[in-house]
């Protein structure tokens, strides 16, 4: 009727506009066709032609189908993940963990606040082209013990990277195999600079020794949660046993 308000009757409107180009055009138009597609199809309308828009647009689809798989497939992840750190032994116990090598992402190989990582998560991607996703990764921080500052609540981080876990990615750096005194706790990570001494205490008196600098990994923080009563955070320390320090002589 809006095409053609002088017909008498509804349903010759409908045959009307059925039969009339109008139809076709509101049709491209509905599925989101460019007025630009629409107009070279009506200059060289043919049967071709029809199949030939339609092919693009279901390719269009597949392609919006496959962004939202990924999306959803990201997402659920990130759950799994959150749903895994709230799982953890959050009890302040040192435990003495083997580790497989650990792909991460390094978008940081100096001191940055915490305000700057995702800053510097984008720096990364725009600078390699590489699409990494902050959804279900844990920002983990190398402290430098030796240059933090006596007063302040926390360490000075040596650098900064992502890991994911059970997730296979494009990595940069990788976390080596081998042992970790581990000590995972719920709340604020000003508690990290409180276990610390601890972890060091117990490696000698366990006789192992420490092979690197302590790691922090915040798998719930700021980026899932304004509480930091719900954070979830492990420090983990390598270390080596007397008999992996040994090297066999001949």
């Amino acid at each position: 009727s809006l095409c053609f308000p002088r017909a008498s009757c509804p349903f010759s409107c409908l045959e009307i506009f059925k039969k009339s180009l109008a139809f076709f055009r509101f049709l491209l138009l509905s599925l989101n066709f460019h007025v630009s597609e629409i107009h070279e199809f009506e200059q060289h309308k043919s049967v071709d032609n029809t199949l030939s828009i339609f092919r693009k647009e279901l390719d269009t689809i597949d392609r919006e189908l496959q962004n939202l798989k990924e999306i959803r497939e990201n997402i659920h992840t990130k759950m799994q993940f959150i749903t895994h750190a709230q799982s953890l032994e959050s009890d302040q116990v040192i435990r003495l963990k083997a580790f497989p090598e650990r792909p991460c992402i390094m978008i940081s190989e100096t001191n940055i606040p915490d305000s700057r990582v995702s800053l510097s998560a984008m720096e990364y991607v725009h600078a390699r082209h590489q699409k990494i996703n902050m959804i279900g990764a844990c920002d983990c921080y190398t402290l430098d013990l030796e240059n933090s500052n006596p007063s302040s609540l926390y360490y000075r981080t040596y650098n900064v990277f992502l890991y994911y876990p059970n997730c296979n990615i494009e990595s940069n750096f990788s976390l080596p195999a081998g042992e970790y005194l581990t000590l995972s706790y719920v709340g604020s990570p000003v508690k990290t600079k409180q276990y610390m001494p601890s972890m060091y205490r117990y490696a000698k008196e366990q006789h192992l020794k420490v092979t690197g600098m302590p790691i922090e990994f915040d798998y719930i923080d700021a980026y899932e949660t304004d509480n930091p009563d719900e954070y979830v955070i492990e420090i983990q320390l390598p270390v080596a046993s007397s008999c992996q320090e040994e090297q066999p002589t001949g």
